[in-house]
């Protein structure tokens, strides 16, 4: 059993007015075996966070970054100031010029580029164990479909493929945990992307934004999703929020196994 907490997340927390929100995710791990963080939002203020929390972000084994968008990225430097020692990994692929044109003109969403040359910095180029507990994988197939949302999303003024995309896959027994925060791969290509390293098939629980965005697509991409999550993976718990609209969350959680999480949430599994 282990918890996880976000730490920051776009929604705020109700319970604990306290807490910092903004539009962004970073997500504490605490395993039987390891302290992990990934992501670190757009701002430092997931360390004030985790300071109300009693969260002390000095005992992490690790930092990673689970894609090259600020939102994600833009904590890192004042985590690296506060705790200069702390080892991050990431895609050999996240300094890239990432834009997004979801708002009209297009916004530079690029990763910092000060921690680019950070000496606790492991890129990396393909899936890999972190611990004997916890996988980095990347995304490798296409089978299912992507968020509508990537559209408006470039890498290096070519549409994004998402190679800087990493998720956690996290071994609970005999059943697996994947942490995927903003999901631009596609959720069903990432399960399978994480059951296959892995080797293993059960999934007990993903966590992460969907990247559903608003528009005239979001009912039917969400009823899609519900579809498929039943048809393909009917026993694996649903935890979401930062990258998932309000429209897509309020159809999503008619669905028994889908939860919405907020800036403070505590998963328990």
């Amino acid at each position: 059993m282990f918890n996880i907490t976000i730490l920051i997340d776009n929604q705020p927390c109700n319970a604990n007015p306290c807490l910092f929100s903004e539009h962004g995710l970073s997500v504490y791990i605490a395993t039987p075996t390891c302290r992990l963080l990934c992501d670190t939002g757009l701002s430092g203020r997931f360390i004030d966070n985790a300071r109300h929390l009693n969260i002390d972000l000095g005992e992490i084994d690790c930092t990673i970054l689970s894609h090259g968008h600020n939102d994600h990225t833009g904590g890192l430097p004042q985590l690296l100031d506060t705790y200069p020692s702390t080892r991050v990994y990431a895609s050999a692929h996240i300094f890239g010029r990432f834009h997004s044109a979801r708002l009209g003109t297009a916004r530079d969403i690029s990763a910092p580029a000060s921690i680019a040359n950070h000496p606790y910095l492991t890129l990396i180029e393909n899936s890999m164990w972190l611990t004997p507990d916890v996988a980095l994988v990347m995304c490798d197939t296409t089978q299912h479909s992507r968020p509508h949302g990537n559209r408006h999303l470039t890498a290096d003024s070519m549409p994004d493929t998402f190679a800087h995309e990493l998720s956690l896959a996290i071994v609970d027994g005999n059943q697996l945990v994947i942490i995927a925060p903003c999901s631009h791969s596609g959720t069903l290509n990432i399960i399978d992307s994480c059951r296959r390293f892995t080797g293993i098939n059960n999934v007990k629980a993903y966590i992460g934004g969907l990247h559903f965005t608003d528009g005239p697509h979001t009912a039917n991409e969400s009823h899609q999703f519900l579809n498929d999550i039943a048809t393909h993976h009917p026993d694996t718990t649903v935890y979401t929020g930062h990258c998932t609209c309000p429209q897509a969350q309020s159809i999503l959680t008619t669905h028994p196994n889908i939860n919405i999480f907020t800036t403070g949430s505590v998963i328990k599994l």
